[in-house]
């Protein structure tokens, strides 16, 4: 009996110890990121903007999120790296009584209306990866980034208008990912993207060039919510 106990005992204390040097070894290396996210864009600023067509884009303001991050572990908690992410939402209308840029003051009459928008977001950033004992398969990621926001958008009013633009932005998110194979993780994401656009320029029909700075009160705001699914492998 005795010999059953302590060998219970020894078989404890070794599965203890080898849970304890997974804990404690480094887990240094790359993490490829890939997300697919829904993303909502719940505020703006619209003052430059006439009422049909300020409301329009309130009401499209939903579109889709793709984003890839490249990070390195230097221990078990930090990870530098780089992030990448791309918002695009296309929106359209009909029959609405429009004017294009540079036409300010004489409608081009009723027209159908279509405008393609996408903001992307270059930025360094630093995630901390709360990855448990190599034993069990989850993890906790809380992000952090800040860089350069691109605005890009065609507007169709029918002629193509190409509006150009950039800022600052800053990105926030929160991950849960499980493991389903080896080094393959995979889960919820949330996050949170913010900027100001600085200044536009805008081009069109008839060698048409123009830019608009954005003043204090009217900068273009870029505030929006993603939701959405997380995978990354580490290498």
């Amino acid at each position: 009996m005795r010999k059953i106990l302590l060998s219970l005992v020894l078989l404890a204390a070794g599965v203890f110890t080898a849970t304890a040097q997974d804990y404690t070894e480094s887990q240094e290396g790359f993490l490829l990121n890939v997300g697919v996210h829904y993303g909502i864009g719940f505020s703006g600023s619209y003052e430059y903007y006439n009422d049909w067509e300020r409301d329009y884009r309130r009401e499209n303001n939903r579109g889709l999120t793709l984003d890839v991050s490249l990070y390195y572990k230097l221990d078990n908690y930090n990870c530098i790296g780089f992030v990448y992410t791309n918002y695009s939402t296309d929106m359209e209308t009909s029959n609405v009584y429009a004017y294009a840029p540079g036409n300010d003051y004489e409608p081009i009459g009723i027209t159908d209306v279509r405008n393609e928008v996408s903001v992307s977001l270059y930025a360094p950033s630093y995630m901390v990866n709360f990855r448990l004992p190599e034993n069990t398969r989850h993890e906790l990621n809380l992000e952090q980034a800040i860089g350069y926001i691109r605005y890009k958008e065609d507007a169709y009013y029918p002629e193509l208008y190409e509006i150009r633009g950039g800022g600052i932005g800053f990105l926030s998110s929160l991950s849960y990912r499980y493991e389903i194979i080896d080094n393959f993780v995979i889960g919820p994401k949330i996050s949170y993207t913010t900027g100001i656009v600085f200044g536009l320029n805008v081009t069109g029909p008839g060698n048409y060039d123009a830019n608009i700075d954005l003043l204090d009160d009217d900068m273009r705001s870029v505030n929006r919510f993603d939701a959405g699914i997380s995978a990354c492998y580490r290498f």
